[in-house]
């Protein structure tokens, strides 16, 4: 006969004597196991959930430095490719390549910041929330916090940060507060006593200092905030946001979508025609026009008797606070952040600069310039 084949078991290839016996014990064993080894397993499992305690491996993910969360009230952009973003939180960010990547720098506070102010590349400030007070000198590698600096007793809250010459900047907020450095935000002084007065914004017209604020109220001084004059704008919205581009042509804009124009230093207003009813938040002159930012992403730009109201992209509802400009370009920051060509608007994110989207004009007032209203 040939030879058994390796792949068959063949009862003829056990000894004769004790085969049947050594199966039928082999046979047994493999019942035992078989009852047994469930319970061997669930005591295990018993033994591993009460006596042996797990090991969490932890992997610390990086922050993001423009994270959905990031609310960005404020921006500065003291050089071609130099930007800074200040905001919840007490969150700063810097970007050395217009926005490309961006830096997360350290700061002394999580109060929320509201703006910030850049005289070059290294010395920078920033305000916000219970009227906290930060600076750096060396490009943000290191911020301090202001420990003496004027406060109100009952509300603290820095609103809006303004530079106006080498060192100098001002800042205004609730309480009628009115601050002023001279040493590049070292130390402040309060330019006016304490009283139920919002501030909403700061400019600075020539050799004038003036406000506007809560309920359309104004405040100006013509020697630097030795004494003050009140006005009043004819709107009753909060007035958010005024600038000039020049010593008597001036903007404010504000809630429900005013906006108020002066050609005489803010001595008398005009109110242009509604174009948008979303608040405004900030205003800017911006190549040969103005342009202002609000809620729901829309904007106002206009001057003379021709405005029109739009918004910076069908893709972007977000509010903006905030814009910086530099040859030619509006750096605008608040729940997105990006740039603004003047047609198209293109955000920021941790993977660079969004591809750019066209903006959509919603509509166009005529404006036959009233007379202004002192």
């Amino acid at each position: 006969m040939p030879p058994e084949s390796a792949g068959n078991f063949n009862l003829g290839a056990f000894p004769e004597e004790g085969g049947l016996e050594g199966i039928m014990v082999l046979s047994r064993a493999l019942n035992v196991v078989a009852a047994v080894a469930p319970w061997l397993i669930i005591g295990g499992l018993l033994y591993a959930a009460l006596f042996v305690e797990p090991e969490a491996v932890v992997r610390d993910l990086p922050e993001p430095a423009l994270g959905s969360r990031d609310f960005y009230y404020g921006v500065a952009h003291p050089a071609e490719d130099v930007v800074w973003l200040a905001g919840t939180w007490g969150k700063v960010i810097r970007s050395n390549d217009g926005g490309e990547t961006w830096t997360i720098q350290k700061t002394p506070t999580r109060e929320n910041l509201q703006s910030i102010v850049a005289w070059d590349n290294e010395r920078a400030a920033a305000v916000g929330n219970e009227g906290v007070a930060i600076r750096t000198e060396d490009g943000g590698k290191t911020w301090v916090e202001v420990t003496e600096i004027p406060k109100s007793k009952d509300r603290n809250k820095l609103v809006s940060l303004r530079k106006r010459g080498a060192g100098e900047a001002w800042a205004v907020g609730l309480g009628n507060a009115i601050l002023r450095t001279a040493d590049y935000g070292k130390t402040w002084q309060r330019m006016a006593e304490e009283r139920d007065k919002v501030w909403t914004d700061i400019a600075f017209p020539g050799d004038r200092v003036y406000l506007v604020g809560e309920f359309g109220a104004t405040m100006h001084s013509d020697d630097g905030g030795e004494t003050w004059v009140e006005g009043q704008a004819p709107v009753s919205a909060t007035l958010n946001s005024v600038a000039f581009r020049n010593a008597t042509h001036g903007i404010a804009v504000g809630g429900e979508g005013d906006v108020v124009i002066t050609s005489d230093g803010g001595d008398s207003w005009a109110k242009v025609p509604s174009v948008i009813e979303r608040h405004l938040y900030d205003v800017t002159w911006l190549n040969d026009h103005w342009f202002a930012v609000g809620d729901k992403g829309r904007y106002v730009k206009g001057k003379g008797p021709n405005w029109e109201g739009g918004r910076l992209s069908l893709n972007d509802l977000s509010w903006h606070t905030r814009i910086a400009v530099t040859n030619g370009t509006a750096y605008i920051t608040g729940a997105s952040a990006g740039l603004w060509t003047g047609e198209e608007w293109a955000r920021w994110s941790d993977e660079g600069l969004g591809v750019r989207e066209p903006a959509v004009t919603v509509s166009v007032a005529e404006f036959a310039a009233p007379k202004p209203v002192h």
